[in-house]
């Protein structure tokens, strides 16, 4: 059996076989190489070999097109000309996953090295070079990528997005996207036990800006945040210190989506869960108190996982979420004019729902005052149905026998029992 000549002369000379294939020796396209031709030199590109490779067919033509787009990208990107670069590497890219997926073209590569060497290629060699090309091509995309995130981050998220939107294999797309931020992902776990959580957190989204779909970062970010939030939330002042830094995570994480909750990675959803925790606290200690926005947060952590309660720092998400029912009625007692219970159409049933979402585990904590303004809320709802003030009704009662209840509004509760019964409760 002879063994392949894999010496370096026998590599140059497939090397110098593949140059006359590119040239187009013996080749039909020998015409487009032609056109490369300008003032008597060989351009690695011009509009005129561009034209007539777009009007041919089959691997090789897309293979002087991917060849030409790339080298007008380099040109345009070194003019400083970034965003029509950005059309041309994408071209580029696209025709070389066609030709990495192309057989025909591999095999006629093939055939041709060996009629111009006059030898066998060495087992492996184009199988070789084909599983390395797409790492190949997306190499420059990541270092210009990283070279811009901090001084252009609009350049840098160009190349970013040629490496996500490519077509080249999955597997090479992610490894090329996992060198985003990779060195910060990997020491996470020292960085917050140092903790050093102000830089790791602008580092993050500094790298998520340029991949902003990418749920490994999102997901470190949004552990370093929950870290942080966990650690300063019984310091004085809190909302102060975390607040503009929490709604900088969430203002760059809506990048992923975050309404749609069937299109997020399932082991996302805890973590994100958690950043509504702290999102709703934050609403609710603020300065100038946000309920309706607490509401919403609390609302949507748990439905992104039902479970939040169940770990000891969460434990009281569903009371926070009455806490901002209640908040959001006296805002709203207070916008119309305090004893004047006249609701907005939109309140209507809103208090009766969120009695029904937190559960009477949760009411029964609530002090009396709380529970007092939740159901004065819902009998001035206009007409709400039957059915909610059969549960108005239910929870009157409870409230009756709540150890607050003042002694002289016995008789407004048995009032108003009646009053509830004559409306058919």
């Amino acid at each position: 059996m002879t063994t392949p000549d894999t010496s370096l002369a026998a590599y140059r000379l497939y090397a110098r076989g593949l140059a006359a294939a590119l040239r187009g020796e013996g080749s039909p396209t020998s015409a487009g190489y032609a056109a490369l031709t300008a003032d008597n030199e060989l351009q690695p590109w011009t509009e005129a070999a561009l034209t007539h490779w777009s009007t041919g067919e089959g691997p090789w033509h897309v293979h002087h097109l991917a060849i030409a787009h790339h080298a007008r990208a380099y040109d345009l990107e070194a003019a400083g000309e970034s965003k029509t670069a950005a059309q041309h590497w994408r071209k580029a890219l696209e025709h070389w996953a066609a030709l990495h997926r192309d057989d025909r073209f591999w095999d006629g590569l093939r055939e041709h090295l060996e009629t111009v060497s006059g030898a066998p290629l060495p087992d492996g060699l184009l199988d070789g070079v084909r599983a390395r090309l797409p790492e190949y091509l997306l190499a420059p995309h990541v270092t210009l990528a990283t070279r811009y995130r901090l001084t252009d981050p609009d350049r840098a998220r160009r190349h970013a997005e040629c490496i996500r939107l490519s077509t080249l294999p999955e597997a090479a797309v992610t490894r090329a996207r996992d060198q985003f931020g990779a060195d910060t992902v990997a020491g996470l776990g020292q960085a917050i036990k140092e903790a050093r959580f102000t830089d790791t957190i602008r580092a993050l989204l500094s790298w998520f800006a340029i991949d902003p779909t990418s749920t490994r970062l999102a997901r470190a970010l949004l552990l370093v945040t929950r870290r942080w939030c966990e650690g300063q939330s019984r310091a004085p002042e809190w909302t102060v210190t975390v607040g503009p830094t929490l709604a900088r995570v969430h203002a760059a994480l809506t990048s992923l989506d975050l309404p749609a909750t069937h299109g997020i990675a399932a082991d996302l959803r805890p973590e994100l869960a958690r950043h509504y925790y702290w999102l709703g606290l934050e609403a609710l200690r603020r300065g100038v108190s946000k309920p309706d926005l607490a509401l919403g947060y609390f609302r949507r952590g748990l439905l992104l996982d039902p479970d939040l309660t169940e770990s000891l720092e969460y434990q009281h998400t569903r009371r926070l979420l009455a806490r901002a029912a209640i908040d959001q009625i006296g805002q709203r007692l207070a916008d119309e004019g305090g004893a004047n219970l006249n609701p907005r159409p939109t309140a209507r049933g809103g208090q009766l729902a969120v009695m029904a979402e937190v559960g009477d585990t949760v009411l029964d904590e609530l002090h009396f005052t709380e529970q007092f303004t939740v159901l004065v809320w819902s009998l001035n709802i206009a007409d709400p149905p039957v059915g909610e003030l059969a549960a108005a009704r239910r929870r009157w009662r409870v409230l009756r026998a709540h150890p607050e209840a003042p002694p002289d509004m016995r008789l407004f509760f048995l009032q108003l029992d009646a009053l509830l019964a004559a409306r058919g409760c």
